[in-house]
């Protein structure tokens, strides 16, 4: 059976040095049986974030940074079909034993059923085990980051919040709860204590990449304060 680890973020926990240390070590991890899910985007090339997947699985009234700026698309649209279909491609080319590892931190957003539903149309007839790997932090840090990220992207929004829980600055979001509801649906969930990571090992990395079940490879403190994906 295929294995796809879905890597859901949340924001701000490591997800982008993650991203980052995925592309670089390709070819390594490769070597170690784990294929790395990419998307092309035009400003930032071939990447290991899917955040055009995420954005044809999110409900359409969902307003993300990357839907406020104008850099995504929503999910009914031809544009989120094809980010959908590229990576199905992707997954089928696996073989029937591979490994392979699909990290989109916006992912962690989705919670209605009509998400889900999308999620399992890509996975249907793929004979696929889904191990969801997702990264937590205390809440106050959590909620002073995420505030942080949305002053960073302000001045590039060009539509407003949504409402209820399309608003990504509602209590909604800041829920473990309902964040491990929804994927433990798609298989046993492997939660990661960032804070406990980070005082172990000076970095949440090691963690990640255990959860992926591949060994770390070269100096990760290159990987802490990477901030060159696009916004979620």
């Amino acid at each position: 059976m295929r294995r796809l680890y879905l890597h859901v973020g949340t924001h701000k926990t490591g997800t982008t040095s993650l991203q980052a240390y995925l592309r670089d070590h390709r070819d390594t991890l490769q070597a170690q049986g784990l294929t790395v899910l990419t998307e092309v985007h035009k400003k930032q090339g071939e990447i290991a974030v899917c955040l055009g997947f995420a954005h044809g699985i999110l409900r359409d009234g969902l307003q993300t940074v990357a839907r406020m700026t104008g850099a995504m698309p929503k999910a009914g649209s031809m544009r989120a079909f094809l980010y959908r279909a590229e990576i199905r491609r992707q997954l089928k080319a696996l073989p029937r034993d591979g490994r392979a590892v699909l990290s989109a931190e916006a992912l962690c957003f989705a919670r209605e059923p009509e998400e889900a539903a999308r999620l399992r149309k890509v996975f249907a007839k793929l004979d696929l085990e889904i191990v969801p790997v997702i990264c937590f932090r205390n809440e106050a840090d959590w909620r002073a980051s995420w505030e942080n990220e949305l002053q960073r992207f302000a001045a590039q929004m060009t539509e407003p919040f949504g409402t209820g829980t399309n608003d990504i600055r509602g209590d909604w979001y800041f829920d473990p709860a309902a964040i491990m509801s929804f994927r433990e649906a798609f298989g046993p969930v492997r939660r990661i204590d960032f804070d406990a990571a980070v005082a172990r090992d000076g970095t949440v990395l090691p963690a990640l990449l255990d959860a992926l079940d591949v060994t770390a490879q070269g100096d990760l403190a290159d990987y802490r304060l990477r901030q060159s994906n696009p916004p979620a």
